[in-house]
């Protein structure tokens, strides 16, 4: 996995949406351009390239109007493969987190991961997509015209640096089976990433763009309450 860095140097057509504001509560606001603007300057892309790379700055900020969270979004939309990456800094302690989200439609492969800038502190979860295609535009449509296909069972599986554990996707969805999959991981997951995962529930995860990474990372090593949202 590279440094977050690396994130910051690409040579994709790239647009960059600044000024945003977001709350701790979940809202957003947007201080300058809004998101009918977004819309257009996305669509637009697609028109003029392929592989398109989109940008925002996010901070998250308190009760108090200090800045919690600094983040920086990234999308890369390709022919073949699609992330979406937040690179994200806590302004009390300094800590930096990669949160990522893959799909690879040549592999049939996505996943979901919270890691450290550098990868050495890592949880991800992973499942194969259905291989109705090789490409992203022809997949999307398949999907559309054939929604049942997306509901076939699949192998999901919970990674960190001690381990590997696969179920069918479904198997974690009922409580107790969740609770015994937690008490298995966390004590052997790096304890600053757990750490942080802790600190992001309320403020990063609750934003709408990186509330998959709630349900898809954090809900499967997350202790502090019984969760509702499903893998």
């Amino acid at each position: 996995m590279k440094a977050a860095e690396a994130l910051y140097r690409g040579t994709l057509p790239c647009f960059h949406l600044n000024e945003t504001e977001a709350s701790t509560d979940g809202g957003r606001r947007l201080r300058g351009r809004g998101a009918i603007l977004m819309l257009c300057m996305v669509a637009a892309s697609f028109a003029a390239a392929k592989d398109v790379e989109i940008r925002s700055r996010i901070d998250i900020v308190d009760g108090t109007g200090g800045t919690h969270y600094e983040v920086t979004e990234v999308i890369r939309l390709g022919d073949v493969e699609e992330s979406h990456t937040f690179l994200v800094r806590d302004s009390s302690t300094g800590d930096r987190y990669i949160l990522g989200r893959l799909v690879d439609y040549q592999e049939g492969q996505a996943s979901y991961s919270i890691s450290d800038p550098k990868g050495e502190a890592f949880v991800r979860t992973s499942f194969a997509i259905p291989r109705i295609s090789r490409n992203r535009e022809d997949y999307l449509r398949e999907a559309r015209q054939n929604p049942a296909l997306l509901s076939i069972p699949t192998i999901l599986s919970l990674e960190t640096n001690a381990g590997t554990w696969s179920d069918i996707h479904t198997a974690w969805d009922d409580w107790s089976p969740l609770r015994d999959l937690r008490h298995q991981v966390r004590p052997l997951m790096n304890a600053s990433l757990l750490e942080g995962i802790e600190r992001m529930r309320d403020s990063v995860f609750a934003q709408p763009s990186a509330s998959p990474f709630a349900g898809g990372v954090s809900r499967a090593v997350g202790g502090r309450e019984r969760p509702e949202r499903r893998l």
